[in-house]
């Protein structure tokens, strides 16, 4: 009978993920949406959504009944500007690979 032999030593391999070219900055999107409702958009590249929103949010000001929908606006832009930079992010790399580990936080 022989007697046991050992484990061989495994390797350890590091892998270092690339950067993403053009990848967006989720806190950068949220600070523009408290900025002015549709910088965010602009700068995720939403530029029809992003120009309309530009120049609508002072016009509602100006409006007292467009109070209540420039503040709504302003909060969801706010509250979905995570969302939809991620969402650039995971396009832009094609769907293919997963999101950095960064940008899993919100969602647990």
């Amino acid at each position: 009978m022989q007697a046991p032999q050992p484990f061989p030593h495994q390797q350890v391999v590091y892998v270092q993920q690339a950067p993403i070219l053009n990848a967006k900055n989720t806190g950068l999107a949220i600070f523009l949406a408290f900025l002015w409702p549709g910088l965010d958009r602009l700068y995720l590249d939403e530029t029809t959504k992003g120009i309309l929103l530009f120049i609508a949010a002072p016009i509602l000001v100006v409006i007292i009944i467009g109070i209540p929908v420039y503040c709504g606006l302003w909060i969801y832009g706010m509250a979905t500007a995570s969302r939809r930079a991620t969402e650039f992010n995971v396009n832009l790399i094609g769907g293919t690979q997963t999101a950095p580990p960064s940008q899993y936080r919100f969602q647990e």
